[in-house]
């Protein structure tokens, strides 16, 4: 065990200029040099540098200054620590481990003329390695940094590698003021303990005094890295131009409490495509409830817990007036740092940056599907007839409104699978904490319940993919319709016809529009309508023979079109006298012309069947 302390206290290690003089030694006349603040940097103290010994001193010559350096305190400190100091080591006699062990541990007592009487007692009896350390530490933390030099530098060649010999010998010169022989050690520490505190805090404040805000803000940075300090966050936040986060997770909340319980409450389904939009909306509508549930009824808690209404209270407004039970304790500040700085339940804004770019790429693919489409809509827009083109276009943008729900999913899902899990453990960190930052119970409340709106609140960030109700309407153009057989009466059905065909001495112009036949010599043509089959017959000749309606006697060609009961045409027919061409002769005369200005209709004569 007691080897275990002993390798603790060569953990020791000093930072002269943030140390602060204790009670006990206001009365000494070591007391009248005061450690410099972070602010300024102690003048360099040529005459006490250049009586610094030239040569690393033995093993005797160690002994010997430390005997003297003994003898010389137990005069000029105050009698009654002298005193004491003096009874230990008479109680542990020729336990010279144990004298240097109780002088390490006198320092964290509050016992700095115990401590430094007894590690220069043990030094010059037994100058061990970890003696001379330690006593040349506190000889740092007393401000008395020309007789640490000398014993530190008895070490080094021994342990030239020993982080904490390293930093206290920096020290020691940046408390005599030599800021580059300082540098030149915490260098050779920053090789192996690159956030070593005290290292980096005093060569923050060289950096500072030298003008250099940057080197200083990140030097201080890697010294809180390493160890809290409410002195040195201090001068870091007045300096610092975008402070960060500086205390590492894993160092809170050492009992890993769990004061989240989901008990299966959690962030709702991203929606993935329309076909689950309607299930996915339920489910995230179910959620936002919760959400809104819990976050008044906190709300109201910490209504209730106001300091107001704590004062309310007479017997807790008397507490209060006379600070009892008020008072935060000592790590208040520290945990209120840590919740501050705990890196959770803050916004990813890289998780914005990827929903822009999902959003702007949906909206360049819309954007083309509407050009693509453009064409198709000019042209059906003067035919009268979109229908099919709206269902197309629709159906492309039904498509691609999947492929963005899909994108916006994966980053919700991977957002919610790496920001989720910190938050919860940010709440669990801030209640935990919560117990040494707030005076009062009920102010604890407050604050816990603080927390749960906080953190309940971002429950909703997860989903960036939402359902809706309003599903896109793309609906297919209807078929056509089927007549029923038995219908007596004829229905026109929608409009395919579009045919132009010459022949012999006339062209059959034919469409939705216009019925036209333009002659030369004669012409005689028939509608026939087969009420059982549905099936149209539009049947026009040209010739020499008689120009009679419906009578095809004596004409020279013939050609008929079937329709179907829907207007779709089914067969084009043609006869022709021997030697007549029916297609592909262009018309050279003109004469008489013939055209009905409509769709078909029943009105017409009806021959044949």
């Amino acid at each position: 065990m007691r080897q275990i302390f002993l390798s603790f206290f060569i953990l020791v290690s000093t930072s002269s200029v943030f140390s602060q003089h204790v009670e006990e030694l206001q009365e000494s006349q070591y007391a009248s040099v005061v450690c410099a603040p972070p602010s300024e940097f102690p003048a360099r103290k040529t005459a006490l540098l250049n009586a610094l010994p030239k040569h690393t001193l033995t093993k005797q010559e160690v002994m010997s200054f430390l005997s003297t350096l003994h003898a010389d305190l137990k005069k000029k400190f105050p009698q009654p620590p002298v005193k004491h100091a003096m009874e230990i080591i008479a109680q542990f006699g020729d336990n010279i481990d144990k004298i240097a062990f109780t002088g390490a541990g006198a320092w964290y007592n509050g016992a700095p003329v115990e401590s430094i009487l007894l590690l220069t007692y043990a030094g010059s009896k037994d100058p061990k390695d970890v003696t001379l350390n330690n006593c040349g530490a506190i000889l740092n933390l007393l401000c008395m940094q020309e007789k640490a030099m000398p014993v530190l530098k008895h070490v080094l060649p021994k342990e030239p590698k020993n982080c904490t010999l390293l930093n206290n010998i920096g020290q020691a010169f940046a408390g005599l003021g030599e800021k580059d022989s300082a540098m030149q050690y915490f260098n050779r520490v920053f090789e192996s303990c690159v956030t070593h505190p005290d290292a980096n805090a005093t060569a923050s404040c060289i950096a500072y005094s030298r003008g250099n805000k940057e080197e200083a803000t990140n030097y201080m940075e890697r010294s809180l890295r390493g160890a809290y300090s409410e002195l040195r966050m201090e001068f870091y936040m007045a300096i610092a131009d975008n402070p960060k986060k500086l205390v590492k997770d894993e160092a809170v909340n050492p009992e890993k409490e769990e004061f989240f319980q989901p008990n299966g409450f959690g962030p709702a389904t991203n929606c993935r495509s329309w076909s689950e939009a309607e299930k996915t909306y339920a489910e995230q509508e179910a959620v936002k409830k919760i959400v809104q549930k819990i976050s008044m009824q906190y709300s109201q808690v910490i209504l209730d817990n106001s300091l107001d209404n704590i004062l309310a209270d007479p017997i807790e407004k008397e507490k209060y007036e006379k600070g009892i039970g008020w008072t935060p304790g000592p790590l208040s500040r520290k945990a209120m740092y840590i919740i501050q700085n705990l890196g959770s339940a803050d916004a990813d804004f890289s998780i914005f940056e990827k929903i822009a770019d999902i959003t702007t790429r949906s909206q360049q693919r819309r954007f083309a599907i509407d050009e693509s489409f453009r064409p198709r809509f000019e042209a059906c827009v003067k035919q009268g007839n979109c229908p099919q083109v709206t269902y197309q276009h629709c159906v492309a943008m039904e498509k691609e409104d999947n492929q963005t729900f899909g994108e916006l999913a994966a980053a919700g899902d991977l957002h919610k699978s790496i920001s989720y899990p910190k938050d919860i453990k940010w709440y669990n960190d801030a209640v935990y904490l919560s117990t040494f930052t707030t005076p009062h119970p009920r102010v604890r409340k407050a604050d816990c319940a603080a927390y749960t709106v906080t953190f309940i609140n971002k429950i909703t960030t997860y989903t960036l993919s939402p359902g809706s109700l309003s599903l896109p309407k793309c609906v297919p153009p209807q078929p056509p319709q089927q007549i029923n057989p038995n219908d007596p009466f004829f229905r026109d059905g929608k409009c395919v016809v579009n045919i132009n065909i010459p022949f012999v001495v006339g062209r059959l112009n034919l469409n939705c529009e216009e019925f036209g036949f333009e002659v030369g010599e004669g012409v005689t043509f028939r509608y026939g309508k087969n009420f059982k089959t549905q099936e149209t017959t539009l049947a026009v000749g040209v010739g020499t023979g008689l120009d009679i309606p419906g009578v095809d006697i004596g004409v020279g060609a013939e050609v008929a079109v079937k329709f179907d009961g829907n207007n779709q045409v089914i067969d084009v027919m043609g006869s022709a006298e021997a030697g007549v061409g029916i297609m592909g002769i262009d018309i050279a005369s003109a004469g008489a012309s013939v055209a009905i200005n409509s769709s078909f209709t029943p009105y017409m004569n009806v021959i044949g069947n």
